[in-house]
């Protein structure tokens, strides 16, 4: 994964991006349209594993955990973070005293979890959640 990374950034990046790794291997190569943000788009690496985190450490990158279910598990689970890491929760249930647990602990993003269900009910709980959303920007 790492090395993963890396081409993405080296292909985001250069006019003429090649790399060579042990797993990525490429000579050079054009890509176009190159991505609007710079030097290129936020990567998150995935997971709730202490490797995950390393990761993003490692690469520079943020890091997306699952949310827990609890809010007394927060500070926990965010507690391995070091300053400066950037950190995205994902499928995080829709209750106030979970967002707000992760916004006391320094997350500044998430992504809410909604579960599959016809269109009409889908439409119903996403205006249910823009109305939670506006209470955290």
């Amino acid at each position: 994964m790492d090395e993963r990374i890396e081409a993405l950034k080296a292909i985001w990046t250069h006019d003429e991006a090649e790399f060579h790794g042990r797993f990525v291997d490429f000579d050079p190569i054009f890509q176009w349209p190159k991505p609007v943000q710079k030097p290129h788009p936020p990567i998150y690496v995935g997971g709730n594993t202490r490797f995950a985190l390393e990761r993003a450490v490692r690469q520079g990158v943020g890091w997306m955990p699952n949310s827990v279910a609890d809010p007394v598990e927060v500070p926990g689970q965010l507690k391995p973070v070091p300053s400066g890491v950037s950190v995205m929760v994902s499928s995080v249930p829709p209750r106030d005293e979970i967002l707000s647990a992760y916004a006391e602990n320094g997350v500044t993003q998430v992504s809410l979890a909604i579960p599959p269900e016809p269109e009409s009910a889908t439409l119903h709980r996403l205006d249910r959640l823009a109305a939670i959303v506006a209470r955290y920007r």
